[in-house]
């Protein structure tokens, strides 16, 4: 699965609670820290199958251009033939404290071009950081992201 977020959603962070081990290196501030694709292998997942999580850099990257993450990633997603490994989805993590959405609408659009326009059932919509918002707050957040930035995605197929 590839990891997909705006700068600072967690993806690093998520991966390495996935993987079970601090692998990934991590920020905790607004600094972009990924600047290159890199695979981590999912060691205690139940399956007959290798699974990776492949953590990227940030949309709305710190130091690299919007259309520079933008061809990291389809340049990495192309040349996985020759890793002989299938990516099964894409997981779109969103920081749920955030309340501002506006880079968040080219990410999305970033998502759909990545996966296919027609179907996007292997398209995971995902929120971190719900324990640093009030319930109330992650409720609103949640219901306008499916209303609005989200809608597109899950009217096609994602979850």
């Amino acid at each position: 699965f590839s990891v997909l977020g705006l700068t600072g959603a967690g993806k690093s962070t998520f991966i390495n609670i996935a993987i079970g081990e601090p692998k990934v290196h991590t920020s905790e501030g607004i600094l972009s820290c990924t600047h290159e694709i890199d695979k981590f292998q999912v060691a205690s997942f139940p399956s007959p199958h290798r699974i990776f999580l492949v953590d990227t850099p940030g949309f709305n990257h710190t130091y690299l251009e919007e259309s520079e993450v933008v061809d990291k990633i389809s340049n990495w997603l192309k040349d996985i033939d020759f890793r002989h490994l299938k990516i099964a989805g894409i997981i779109f993590l969103h920081d749920i404290t955030q309340p501002d959405y506006s880079s968040l609408n080219h990410a999305i659009l970033t998502v759909q071009m990545l996966s296919g326009y027609h179907s996007l059932r292997n398209v995971i919509l995902t929120m971190a950081n719900w324990s640093n918002s009030g319930s109330g707050v992650v409720e609103k957040r949640k219901k306008r992201l499916a209303d609005t930035e989200w809608g597109n995605l899950i009217s096609l197929g994602a979850k």
